[in-house]
């Protein structure tokens, strides 16, 4: 017989000839019986022992511990779900900034046209815009023509 076998066999509590004979040749089967009695002899004392007697408020302890893990539970959902509604908020307010206040500026680059009249246009004289000799096609508009979004003719 193997080995497996045997252990098989006396775990069952199968003690026959041919597992006595492998027995008285095999160390390690030796072992593994030797080893099997006595778990078998600590569990049926175990099984002679009396266990303690209940005390009173037992279950009221028990169930007053699981409320108090439940609701431990309920808050920690609580304060992850307010934490998640404010980090939602922020994220709405920094993108409602970033859409609202214009786009110019240090972080943004430059504007896309300059507000302030160019060196030429700031040195022609008045007189020179208001006078009579001005051209009908003439671009008296002292805004820049990029700001105004039309092209002159």
């Amino acid at each position: 017989m193997r080995c497996k076998e045997v252990q098989d066999r006396i775990v069952d509590g199968q003690w026959e000839a041919p597992v006595r004979t492998h027995l008285a040749a095999c160390t390690a089967c030796r072992a593994f019986a030797a080893d099997w009695e006595q778990l078998e002899a600590a569990l049926r004392g175990l099984g002679m022992e009396t266990g303690p007697e209940p005390s009173w408020g037992f279950a009221a302890r028990v169930l007053r511990r699981l409320e108090e893990s439940s609701r431990e539970e309920l808050e920690f959902v609580e304060r992850a779900g307010r934490r998640a509604v404010y980090a939602a908020g922020l994220v709405a307010f920094v993108i409602w900034l970033a859409v609202a206040l214009p786009s110019p500026g240090p972080l943004r680059g430059p504007a896309p046209a300059e507000l302030s009249p160019t060196h030429a246009q700031a040195a022609r004289p008045a007189a020179s815009v208001f006078a009579s000799d001005v051209d009908e096609g003439e671009d008296l508009s002292p805004l820049p023509v990029a700001l105004n979004g039309v092209e002159p003719k």
